[in-house]
């Protein structure tokens, strides 16, 4: 049973004086300061850059976790503080009711698998992911049980300055081993070694071979990574972190390097994966699709705040804000901002342009109970929710093709209505024309939405207007 929880973390990278050579150069660097700083887009105090901000979840046990977000937004130093990388400036980590701010990343029984791999070049598949078993250091009697009575005396003990250990704890490791009763209380025993061995050959072994078969790389594990694709390389890397048999998995970004035909391979790889190994994993990355596919819960980060934490169905359908909006979902969400919501009563009606939209009644119970009157909003609407519609539509809206892009079994039509810019995607199933013909650049079409299919969000505060509605 593996639960981590994290309440409050914090990451401050302390600031870097710069040293200048004059003060006329300090001085012009102290200037262009705040542009640079504005430009990080991140808080930056007295203390330093502010990488993660008071970010607070529970991952329960067995749970497929996924950190999204752009490039910068602190998901990675979030893992990386999990994994004991980085130090944490404020706040408590958990890991199964322990607390580990201080613990050794050793000391934390986590794998972690990089984005760029980190194989060994002069070592085999196999030796690559045998090597940290090979350092493992286990109790003798675990030894023994592992590979029958002969393992006591075939495992190796290791150096006496490697293991050895002084003090009081040192004299109660051994005389609980050689099962001594009534020592003195003042009496030294100097360096004493405890009863460690390596982990058996057997055990090795089996270990590699099986986390082999999981990932289908048993005909390569006498080869080297220079004689690998990526997506083998990825797959070793796995592997490596499979045999040590963690209670927590940690994945950075790990298919980030492959094109993208390996990485939807490897997207269903790391499914079947987690239905074989049965623990929890925390997975980083920048690409929604890989978020929306793999995770059981989605966490989307933005410049070290988290936006909302939900499942990808919660967060695709029903976005805390405009940011998440806007970051879920392909083609990303549309936003018109010139829209108006009008209040009749208890009913609300949209209005874009000369056009109003009627609100589904949850949607306009939803906003009289929050007290929302009539004012300007900003409407979202996604790509596959507009649709075509003859010119005498009641609610027809007239746009102008700028692009269209045919990817097989839709297109997608970027167009502009009124100075804002839109995106269509209209299914090609059924149809013999040429979309890339009918929908050339400048020419001009009707289009209509649904009004239960807005989306609206607060013009100041970005956040939405409409909570999750059964």
């Amino acid at each position: 049973m593996t639960e981590v929880v994290l309440k409050h973390l914090r990451k401050v990278y302390p600031l870097q004086e710069e040293k200048t050579k004059s003060s006329k150069k300090r001085e012009r660097k102290q200037a262009e300061a705040p542009a640079r700083e504005q430009k990080a887009n991140l808080q930056i105090t007295g203390e330093g850059v502010v990488a993660v901000q008071d970010l607070s979840m529970e991952i329960h046990d067995r749970e497929f976790i996924v950190l999204v977000g752009p490039s910068g937004c602190g998901k990675s130093t979030v893992l990386r503080m999990i994994a004991g990388l980085e130090q944490i400036s404020e706040g408590e980590l958990y890991i199964d009711g322990k607390l580990m701010n201080k613990a050794l990343p050793r000391e934390r029984d986590i794998a972690m698998v990089f984005q760029n791999y980190a194989l060994y070049p002069h070592m085999t598949v196999y030796d690559n992911m045998a090597f940290a078993l090979k350092l493992q250091r286990i109790p003798v009697e675990e030894a023994a049980a592992m590979a029958g009575a002969g393992a006591k005396a075939a495992a190796e003990p290791l150096p006496a300055a490697e293991i050895a250990l002084t003090g009081a704890e040192a004299a109660e490791t051994e005389a609980e081993a050689a099962g001594w009763e009534n020592i003195p209380p003042k009496r030294s025993l100097g360096k004493l070694r405890p009863r460690l061995r390596k982990l058996p050959k057997a055990e090795i072994d089996a270990r590699v071979r099986k986390a082999a078969e999981i990932l289908e790389i048993s005909e390569l594990l006498k080869r080297k990574p220079k004689a690998l694709s990526g997506g083998q390389r990825q797959r070793v890397a796995i592997g490596r972190a499979i045999v040590r048999e963690p209670k927590l998995f940690l994945m950075d970004e790990p298919l980030s390097n492959l094109d993208a035909k390996l990485r939807n391979q490897m997207r269903g790889e790391i499914i079947k994966l987690r239905q074989r190994v049965d623990t929890t994993f925390i997975y980083v990355t920048h690409d929604q699709t890989e978020a929306m596919t793999l995770g059981d819960r989605v966490v989307v980060l933005r410049d070290g705040y988290v936006q909302q934490i939900g499942s990808p169905q919660q967060v695709f359908s029903h976005p805390a804000n405009l940011f998440v909006a806007g970051f879920i979902g392909f083609p990303q969400m549309n936003f018109f901002r010139q829209a108006q919501l009008q209040r009749s009563g208890d009913d609300y009606r949209i209005f874009l342009g000369e056009r109003q939209f009627s609100l589904s009644p949850a949607q306009s119970s939803a906003l009289a109970a929050a007290g929302r009157g009539s004012g300007p909003v900003i409407l979202g609407l996604r790509p596959e929710k507009l649709f075509l519609c003859p010119e005498d539509h009641p609610q027809m809206l007239l746009a102008e093709v700028e692009v269209a892009e045919l990817l097989g079994s839709q297109v997608q039509v970027h167009a502009a209505l009124n100075g804002e810019r839109l995106v269509l995607s209209l299914s090609t199933q059924g149809e013999d024309k040429d979309f890339r013909q009918v929908f050339t650049p400048g020419r001009k079409f009707c289009f209509s939405f649904s009004g239960e299919d807005c989306h609206l969000f607060d013009p100041q505060t970005e956040e939405n207007l409409l909570p999750a509605l059964d």
